[in-house]
């Protein structure tokens, strides 16, 4: 049962159309996946249509159990709702017209959705950092992370607050996908329903002109800010746009070739436009969203830490592990036994937030040396980065991969060769084992296990 004031409010913003939105909100879902490019080039499912702004993105006809694709776990596609992928157009325009983006900051960053996304938009010379303030939100934003296999990406777990005083003019692009009030997501989850209110809707608005002003600052000059929520209301659209434009120094930055064929909604608020989604005109939940450029200015200085805080290996001591990793612009470090490596021309951004945030995750951790020997680490094995003949490799079946990520006990292949395997499904890498001869040890992370019964594998 959907509040009165929120009926209302719908009544007010479409005023001739709101009882198809109604309807709409009695209807399932539409599901969409989007591909990660670096590791999948067409869609595993039958029955599938492109997602009209976004070159990665496709709708399915039906929803699967996505746990039992065992592509789904290796970062060979996300689920994400299609209304998110428009963060797509304007990255796209801003680079055609501006430049590449070097450094792009995702200020409310978990599950992971739209960080995973712009990783596929910006290229492997540009650093992405996510963050997240709710802890345990933020490990499930490192796993997306490294399920996605880019060694480009930080994970951060910051209060806004702390970040916007950090990294004072660092971004080329700050997305900021804000806290709200939820009226999107009314029709998959009745539980936002019961937390609606206009009290909620102003106590969100509140919040959001505190963070915009935070986060203003992070904000490289001619920097690009894409602010969104799931929401429909004017307070946390349209007067969040108007608070931004009156107290900061930015310009207004519209798509100029948007399709009247997409069904997005476009809503004056001075000179910016708010592109808006409404379930009875596109195939998506609700979802509004705006860009700005930051105007020239003064930018933020800070004091900058340099790579040799971060105990740099010489080539001599990494040349053993070289072998491993396709991409030679890299940096390795051992960090407490744990060999690790980042992008070199990052190196000495990485080593600002290592001591100045709370870092969760960023580059990646190759491995474990116990003695000699290397354990190789999971975030190894999903690196798109990863040398194809750095290990052997074992394709399994659908069951045996299910299986793995259970870890089930199963049989390897006869023929397979002792040591460590990288076991891969549909060519894309799963995980390591280490085939002892009888036996074999699985080293997937015990937290990502799948916990499904596995009595429907047509899912």
């Amino acid at each position: 049962m959907l509040p009165p004031a929120f009926i209302q409010q719908l009544q007010t913003i479409l005023p001739l159309s709101h009882n198809h939105f109604f309807a709409a909100l009695q209807t399932p879902a539409p599901t969409s996946i989007r591909l990660n490019i670096n590791k999948l080039t067409n869609v595993n499912y039958p029955d599938y249509s492109p997602v009209a702004w976004s070159k990665m993105g496709f709708y399915l006809t039906q929803r699967p159990i996505f746990t039992l694709n065992p592509l789904f776990h290796a970062g060979g596609f996300y689920v994400q709702e299609a209304a998110s992928m428009f963060i797509e157009q304007f990255i796209t325009q801003y680079q055609r017209e501006r430049g590449e983006i070097k450094t792009a900051i995702d200020l409310c960053a978990a599950p992971g959705g739209k960080s995973t996304h712009i990783s596929s938009l910006l290229s492997a010379n540009s650093l992405i950092i996510s963050n997240e303030i709710v802890k345990n939100r933020a490990f499930i934003l490192v796993e997306n992370v490294q399920k996605w296999g880019n060694l480009n990406h930080v994970v951060l777990n910051e209060n806004p607050d702390k970040l916007s005083e950090k990294l004072a003019g660092w971004a080329d692009l700050l997305l900021i996908d804000a806290p709200c009030s939820g009226e999107g997501m009314f029709r998959k989850d009745p539980e936002s329903v019961k937390e609606w209110s206009p009290q909620a809707v102003e106590n969100c608005a509140a919040r959001q002109k505190k963070i915009i002003d935070a986060a203003a600052q992070m904000l490289a000059p001619n920097g690009l800010l894409i602010y969104s929520t799931c929401t429909y209301n004017r307070a946390e659209n349209e007067e969040i746009a108007a608070y931004l434009f009156d107290n900061q120094d930015f310009e207004v930055f519209n798509l100029t070739n948007t399709d009247k064929n997409w069904g997005v909604e476009i809503s004056e608020q001075g000179k910016s436009q708010i592109y808006k989604f409404f379930p009875h005109q596109t195939q998506s939940e609700g979802f509004s969203i705006f860009a700005a450029i930051k105007k020239e200015g003064e930018i933020g200085t800070n004091k900058k830490a340099t790579a040799k805080n971060l105990q740099l290996l010489s080539t001599k001591q990494y040349q053993p592990f070289s072998h491993l990793i396709q991409t030679k612009d890299i940096s390795w470090i051992n960090h407490q036994n744990n060999l690790r490596i980042f992008p070199s021309f990052a190196i000495d951004k990485i080593a600002y937030l290592y001591q100045n945030c709370n870092v969760l995750h960023a580059g990646a951790t190759v491995g474990e040396l116990v003695k000699t020997e290397l354990r190789p680490a999971h975030n190894l094995a999903l690196l798109t980065n990863l040398a194809e003949n750095a290990f052997e490799r074992v394709e399994l079946s659908l069951e045996n991969a299910l299986h793995f990520l259970r870890l089930d006990n199963f049989a390897l292949p006869q023929n397979a060769p002792k040591g460590w395997l990288l076991l891969t499904y549909e060519n894309l890498a799963l995980g390591f084992v280490k085939n002892i001869g009888d036996r074999f040890n699985n080293y997937y992370p015990p937290n990502w296990k799948i916990r499904m019964e596995l009595n429907n594998l047509n899912g």
